[in-house]
C-alpha cells in the first residue's frame, strides 16, 4: 500500500505477501503530511481467480505530538522477543546467536503481530 502526495511524494505503508489458502493483515504505524486518497494495488503470479476481502480498514488522525507520545509510551514497554533454534530432528540448538540484517527498508521491524489476532475468529 502507497500514499502518493500531490507533490508526488511517495510513503511506503507496508506490503504483503501471502499464500494461497493463507490469509495476511497488514498493520502498521506510519505518518503523512498530507491528505490523499489511498489506492491499493493486488497482484497475483497466478492467473486464477483470487478471493480479496477487506474488512475493518480505519484510519486515525493524529497531529505529531500526540504520534511522539504514542511512540514514547511504546518504547517504554517491555519488549519480548523469543526465538528457538532448532536442528530438522527438532532439537534444540542452545546457545545458538541469532543476527537480523534488514534488507528491505518497507519490512518493519519490531512490528510484530500478536499470536491471539493470528488465532481470532473475528
Amino acid at each position: 500500500m502507497t500514499f502518493r502526495g500531490k507533490d508526488i511524494k511517495y510513503v511506503d505503508g507496508g506490503q504483503v505477501m501471502a499464500k494461497k489458502g493463507c490469509w495476511s493483515l497488514l498493520k502498521g504505524g506510519l505518518t503523512v503530511d498530507f491528505s490523499v486518497h489511498v489506492n491499493i494495488l493486488f497482484q497475483s503470479t497466478d492467473l486464477a481467480a483470487a478471493e480479496i476481502l477487506v474488512e475493518n480498514v480505519r484510519l486515525q488522525r493524529f497531529n505529531k505530538t500526540q504520534w511522539r507520545l504514542k511512540q514514547d509510551q511504546v518504547i517504554e514497554k517491555g519488549r519480548k522477543v523469543r526465538f528457538q533454534v532448532s536442528f530438522q530432528n527438532k532439537s534444540v540448538a542452545k546457545g545458538s546467536l541469532i543476527s537480523l540484517k534488514q534488507i528491505k527498508p518497507s519490512f518493519l521491524l519490531g512490528c510484530a503481530m500478536n499470536y491471539k489476532i493470528l488465532e481470532s475468529d473475528s
